[in-house]
């Protein structure tokens, strides 16, 4: 849950040492912002690369099937709300 003023939900990484939360326990809203954090940053990612550096900002060193699906929700919410747009294989900013 976040505050009512919120524009959007926070981006927890976890600190340097520390385990990341099940990806289950994630907000599909929290993981759609880091990505597209990860696609501010790069201005353009392939879906696959997008989904891998979506998975490392969230602390996760390696990118399960669990994971992968989660984390192809949040995209898919991003493109559902226009923050970004994809041709084939390529998401980038709107």
């Amino acid at each position: 849950l976040w505050l009512a003023e919120m524009q959007k939900p926070p981006v927890r990484v976890p600190p340097p040492g520390e385990k990341p939360r099940d990806i289950a326990e994630i907000a599909i809203e929290e993981i759609a912002e880091a990505a597209y954090l990860c696609i501010q940053d790069a201005l353009s990612l392939t879906f696959d690369d997008l989904v891998t550096q979506t998975a490392r900002l969230l602390g996760y060193s390696r990118t399960g099937q669990k994971s992968k699906a989660r984390i192809e929700l949040g995209i898919k919410q991003l493109l559902r709300e226009g923050r970004v747009e994809s041709d084939s294989n390529t998401v980038r900013l709107t």
